[in-house]
């Protein structure tokens, strides 16, 4: 089996390709080294990827990654475009490396047995399917005339061609494997988790797994949401419920640090003169409670 490499399609220096092509007959089951985007333009057929076929036609988006096993067959003739990824494209930058955390992600989906499953294909129509065609020919546009900027536009397409499949699978695609649950929803379950379990040890990277989210991208979307992120959220509940115990109870400061989750007795005693302006014991004689 041929594996493809890098610099059979694009120079040293680039960190992708776009190429146009028309097929008539089978290409041969292959792997390569990048990751690859096929945007079906005419026809049909049927591509396989890691054993599995997928029917495609005009409109259709396939993602295929690196070390990937595949092949496809057309029906009689098959345009389309191809858009070759060296990985380190996606490394350089923290915003692309989570568009494809999420897009891997959304591929992600359970059959009817609830084994899990990868479907990377996005199939758009309508208003979509000329909006991101347009899109795409505006790629192939530029990466073959190559005017001034063009590295930087044909990135940015492709970020936008990127963020749209990220749109369609949210709003059509595959049910992911923790359900219908959107954005909004995990984030009010997060935060929910937070004000229940303040007390407890409570990572990010957990809750990040649970929701089956890679903890980088994870990370970036609480604090997105929340404008803080996960740590000032969850010690800012703390220092919140220890107030309450220093005015309402005669709990020792020791005590009420231990109870509301923190371990280390110098970081409370730092985040609670930040968030209140006072020491526990004077926060204490200024507001207990008869």
């Amino acid at each position: 089996m041929e594996k493809l490499l890098s610099d059979k399609y694009m120079a040293k220096k680039d960190e992708y390709s776009i190429i146009t092509h028309t097929a008539s007959e089978v290409e041969p089951v292959h792997t390569h080294e990048f990751i690859e985007l096929v945007y079906i333009l005419n026809g049909h057929g049927h591509h396989c990827i890691e054993g599995e076929s997928y029917k495609v036609g005009k409109g259709d988006l396939l993602f295929i990654n690196p070390g990937q096993t595949h092949s496809f067959v057309p029906e009689a003739i098959l345009d389309y475009v191809n858009i070759l990824i060296k990985p380190e494209f996606f490394d350089k930058n923290t915003i692309h490396k989570n568009m494809l955390y999420q897009l891997f992600h959304l591929f992600i989906y359970q059959d009817a047995k609830g084994v899990e499953k990868t479907k990377p294909l996005v199939e758009f129509r309508g208003i979509d399917l000329v909006e991101v065609e347009r899109l795409i020919k505006l790629a192939v546009s530029e990466f073959n005339t190559r005017k001034f900027e063009y590295e930087m536009i044909c990135d940015l397409y492709i970020q936008l061609l990127i963020l749209r499949a990220i749109r369609w699978l949210k709003e059509n695609g595959n049910k992911n494997s923790h359900g219908d649950a959107d954005y909004d929803d995990i984030m009010v379950e997060v935060l929910e988790f937070i004000n229940n379990e303040y007390q407890e040890k409570i990572s990010l990277n957990d809750i990040a797994k649970k929701y089956f989210y890679n903890h980088t991208y994870f990370s970036r979307m609480f604090k997105n949401y929340c404008g803080k992120c996960f740590t000032e959220v969850l010690q800012m509940k703390r220092i919140k419920e220890a107030a309450e115990l220093l005015t309402e109870t005669d709990m020792s400061v020791d005590d009420i640090l231990i109870s509301v989750g923190f371990v280390n007795k110098k970081l409370f005693y730092k985040l609670f003169r930040e968030g209140k302006g006072c020491t526990p014991k004077e926060y204490r004689q200024k507001n207990k409670k008869d």
